[in-house]
């Protein structure tokens, strides 16, 4: 058949896309005609029909279902109507019923044109049939229209050109008594009915809202709402649409039965009519903004296009509208956590990079909103609208307060993932003062909230790899073998102390002006961590893990934390442990007796010996001396009484100098034991050898007297030097 086709003609034309559009639909009026014939045959009985077909089907002849309403003078007044004989004598107005003009047009318009032609077929089919199908129940239910989103299948929702009303149309139905759903329905009505905003005017003293009477309000069980007010111009456009002078406040519901007081036909046909126009209002140019249409279409179901550029804008706006200092974050983290990586929108067409390290914002009402508010105000920064500014900046504000809390703890958090809830900057001030206490920073004294700040940001400042190195090696040499091997641990990875220290200075820093320098930083808020920390008396609390996408920051304050909390309790015990082993061995020495006096045996074993011009080995130094000695044994005295975590680290911290004097006093006092014990050991035995020789002889009187007053000297030496050292 195809192939004996040799003409084809078409009333369609082609579009810029390449599809083809009927241009017998190219205005509201055109759509109108054509579905105001198909509701009047959806009216009428197929006995009228088959009437009208009998008498030879003449179109001035058609029969209306209209004349036969007792609501045609309400409803055409309220939806409008199209005369289908213009130019006879009698007039043929077919109400547009549920639908209006402008419903009919925005419908139409909407379709989808990637995947239905703008032809009368898909009026007919995917506009009128398919509403009047899908929601007709609806309508004696007072459940019509439905949500904007539900309203059709193949043509998509439109959005309100000025979103901030959203809201004000919402406070509005509440306040009259109505409900969330209602609220929807009359955005729907609005949308598709109306001019797609809610500004109110007056008319001629009638009141419309978005170009709407009360009356269609009432048809469909909606609110009258005050709308927003605008200023009525004084020479109103003309309107495609014809009210009748006679105006009736009554109507409810052009269902037959549902208003005994509505006019009778015949009445409704002697009022006179004339032409009004549907609306006045002196309003700025409407301005969309530059992915309106993409933001509705995502709203509509669609995937959303643009969410790279929009999730830029709405990074922004989070960054410059929360207070982050009060939830303690720092201009560091906002910048690693708020950032357009990881932020995504449900449905949006590029894929989430860490789909387990995102904050995913849903598709909402009240997040499309939000969208096209950012986006008017991107592309209208320059002169924004004054009337619509300020409803955006309530919207946000809005939106900001509902989702604060889970935009706060996002940032807060390492990961989307982790449980952990305290703030970084807690963790890396309690990891500091940790570190600074391994390093020998502070001394065995009480220190301030404030001086001990000081000596932490000063190790932070100041502090190098260097350093950390030769602490190391010094606590190898007079340190416990746990304290050095903590040292050596937490600097096995990613040099993770310079990490820790360089991030509790970013997270501290109050940067002033562009200067990100760590200039100013947030004393109060430290010295607050540094009480609770104390009060805690330096016990860590565990971190929950934080995940493989955390930043170098948070990893690195996360591995120093569980590296103290496995081992800095047991190095503690075990550095005690050695400082209680020195004094042990001091004491053992000493004996009883008091440092002066063991000085002072000390002095005259040496002043005895140079008297005889006895040859010994034994280095006196001025700083080992009686003062010194008692000073070292209260230190190690009192570490090895304390079991106070804070005061037993505080002491050993500083420890090391005195480790270093005990070192040395024990080193000399046992060099003393040593050549003392040597010396009675070289006089024993040259005792022994003269009292050989003696008894093999008979000395003289002199000489065996002189030999007693020796005998008796080394004697009295003996016993003097051995109660010292015993």
């Amino acid at each position: 058949m195809k192939e004996r086709v040799s003409h084809r003609f078409t009333l369609n034309a082609e579009t810029t896309s390449g599809t083809y559009e009927s241009e017998l639909l190219n205005s509201s009026k055109a759509t109108a005609d054509l579905s105001a014939r198909y509701l009047n045959a959806i009216r009428l009985s197929q006995d009228d029909l088959d009437g009208w077909i009998e008498h030879g089907a003449h179109p001035e002849n058609l029969p209306n279902a209209c004349n036969q309403c007792p609501f045609k003078a309400t409803c055409h007044d309220a939806f409008g109507y199209v005369d289908l004989n213009p130019a006879s004598e009698g007039t043929q107005r077919v109400g547009l019923y549920p639908f209006n003009e402008e419903a009919i047009w925005t419908m139409y318009q909407q379709l989808d044109r990637s995947s239905t032609a703008h032809t009368p077929r898909s009026l007919l089919s995917s506009v009128v049939g398919y509403v009047l199908e899908s929601h007709g129940p609806k309508i004696p239910a007072g459940e019509f229209p439905p949500q904007a989103n539900h309203m059709g299948s193949d043509f998509r929702a439109p959005s309100l050109y000025n979103l901030s009303q959203r809201q004000l149309l919402r406070q509005q139905v509440l306040a009259q008594g109505g409900s969330d759903t209602t609220a929807i329905r009359l955005e729907s009505l609005i949308l598709f009915w109306g001019t797609r905003s809610i500004n109110s005017s007056v008319i001629r003293q009638r009141r419309l809202v978005g170009g709407l009477s009360q009356e269609i309000f009432q048809a469909f069980n909606l609110p009258f709402i005050d709308g927003e007010v605008t200023t009525a111009s004084s020479t109103p456009p003309p309107s495609t649409l014809a009210y009748p002078l006679s105006r009736r406040s009554n109507f409810v519901s052009p269902n037959p039965g549902s208003d005994t007081s509505a006019p009778s036909a015949q009445e409704a046909t002697k009022e006179k009519e004339v032409q009004i126009p549907i609306e006045a209002q002196k309003t700025s140019p409407i301005i969309l903004g530059r992915y309106t249409e993409d933001i509705n279409n995502w709203s509509n179901g669609a995937k959303l296009q643009n969410y790279e550029k929009l999730r830029e804008l709405l990074v922004s706006f989070i960054e410059t509208s929360i207070d982050w200092e009060m939830y303690a974050i720092s201009t560091a983290q906002v910048k690693d956590r708020i950032k357009p990586l990881r932020m995504a929108f449900e449905d949006q067409v590029g894929k989430t990079i860490n789909t387990n390290d995102s904050l995913v914002f849903k598709r909402s009402l009240s997040m499309v909103t939000v969208l096209q508010a950012l986006d008017y105000l991107n592309v209208n920064s320059k002169n924004p609208a004054p009337e619509q500014i300020g409803g955006y900046l309530i919207l946000l504000s809005s939106w900001l307060t509902e989702n604060e809390a889970d935009i706060v703890a996002f940032a807060q958090r390492p990961t989307a993932q982790s449980s952990e809830k305290r703030p970084l900057i807690s963790i890396a001030l309690a990891n500091c003062v940790l570190l600074s206490c391994l390093q020998g920073t502070f001394e065995h004294r009480s220190y301030s909230a404030r001086e001990l700040l000081s000596l932490v940001l000063t190790d932070c400042v100041r502090g190098t790899d260097k350093q950390w190195q030769n602490a190391i090696a010094q606590s190898e040499q007079y340190r416990s073998k746990k304290w050095a091997s903590l040292m050596t641990g937490v600097v096995r990875k990613d040099n993770y102390i310079n990490t820790s220290r360089k991030s509790l200075l970013q997270l501290l820093n109050r940067p002033q002006g562009g200067v990100s320098s760590v200039r100013f930083i947030d004393a109060d808020l430290a010295l607050d961590i540094l009480e609770t920390f104390e009060q805690n008396n330096w016990n860590l609390s565990p971190m929950e893990p934080v995940g493989n996408s955390a930043s170098k920051e948070w990893a690195a304050n996360y591995e120093i934390n569980q590296a103290f909390i496995a081992h800095f309790g047991a190095t503690l015990k075990d550095e005690r442990a050695l400082v209680t082993d020195k004094l042990n061995a001091l004491q053992e020495l000493i004996g009883n007796s008091d440092p002066k006096e063991v000085f002072a045996q000390i002095q005259k074993w040496i002043d005895t010996m140079k008297q005889l011009q006895k040859p010994y080995q034994l280095e006196v130094k001025s700083t080992i001396n009686a003062q010194r000695l008692t000073r070292i044994l209260n230190s190690l005295e009192q570490v090895a009484k304390e079991n106070r975590p804070k005061a037993l680290a505080l002491r050993l911290s500083g420890i090391i100098s005195t480790q270093k004097e005990a070192t040395e006093h024990l080193q000399f006092l046992q060099s003393f034991k040593n050549e003392v014990g040597k010396q009675l050991t070289q006089l024993q035995q040259r005792f022994d050898k003269l009292r050989d020789e003696t008894a093999r002889s008979t000395p003289p009187a002199l000489v065996e007297r002189t030999y007693q007053e020796v005998e008796n000297i080394i004697q009295h030496t003996l016993q003097e030097n051995q109660e010292v050292l015993s």
